[in-house]
């Protein structure tokens, strides 16, 4: 019988692609790597982007929510961790860790995914019995799922662009990491200069493709903004994005 690693890790360094320009590895960075080890340790379950996509099926994030606790720096060793935790209805979860080389803890995040069909896309349910061998693992890093955020009240137009070719991925659509760029480089760069994001939460509802005209809306409260995108093209809010400055 073929022996499943559950918890899976991988040892990075941080590389100068991956900083800001206060030398720390990017809230992207980060997303992109947690985006990498699913993908991977999804591959090594038999349950990832090769085996969905010879049944006409694909992973997309539907949630996140993360905390910074300290930010690793330009050449920091870390140690990435990841794991499944369950289904909650057509919501498969998985946990994230970040620690330094010597275990001090740098991040937590927790997700949510989504499968779905690539003719609609449209979510679809993931077999609990075949999916029941993944989840015999209960850790919480956060002790509790990502949550729903609410629309902000009122809420200022920040800037409007189209979709270009780069911000496409391998689903030719606009790849998650993407849209938290997008809500970063909204903040004010006096801001981004004097505090850092120490939390990170993103609710993704529909999704972009390339020449839609997207628009940026941003609500600013006290050390937290509030960013909601939308896909003009279509009519639609995209995603919701909370952040707390620290």
């Amino acid at each position: 019988m073929e022996q499943f690693q559950l918890r899976w890790q991988k040892t990075c360094k941080v590389q100068s692609y991956q900083v800001d320009l206060h030398q720390r590895m990017s809230v992207p960075a980060l997303c992109n790597f947690f985006q990498e080890l699913a993908w991977e340790h999804a591959e090594h379950l038999n349950f990832g982007f090769n085996h969905l996509k010879s049944i006409g099926k694909f992973w997309v994030l539907s949630r996140l929510q993360m905390k910074i606790y300290k930010y690793p720096l330009w050449g920091d060793e870390i140690l990435f961790s990841t794991w499944p935790r369950g289904m909650d209805g057509l919501l498969a979860l998985r946990e994230f860790l970040v620690l330094s080389a010597n275990g001090e803890k740098l991040a937590a995040a927790t997700t949510s995914w989504l499968v779905l069909d690539e003719e609609k896309h449209r979510p679809q349910r993931i077999d609990p019995i075949e999916f029941a061998r993944f989840s015999q693992l209960t850790d919480s890093v956060l002790d509790i799922s990502a949550e729903k955020i609410a629309k902000p009240e009122q809420a200022t137009k920040v800037e409007s662009f189209k979709v270009k070719f780069s911000d496409i991925d391998v689903n030719r659509h606009v790849n998650n990491v993407r849209f938290m760029q997008w809500a970063i480089d909204a903040i004010p760069f006096n801001e981004l200069m004097s505090k850092r994001v120490g939390e990170f939460s993103i609710n993704f509802i529909a999704e972009a493709r390339l020449e839609d005209s997207i628009t940026i809306w941003l609500n600013c409260g006290e050390n937290s903004y509030n960013v909601v995108l939308v896909n003009e093209s279509k009519e639609k809010e995209m995603c919701r994005i909370s952040m707390i400055m620290k």
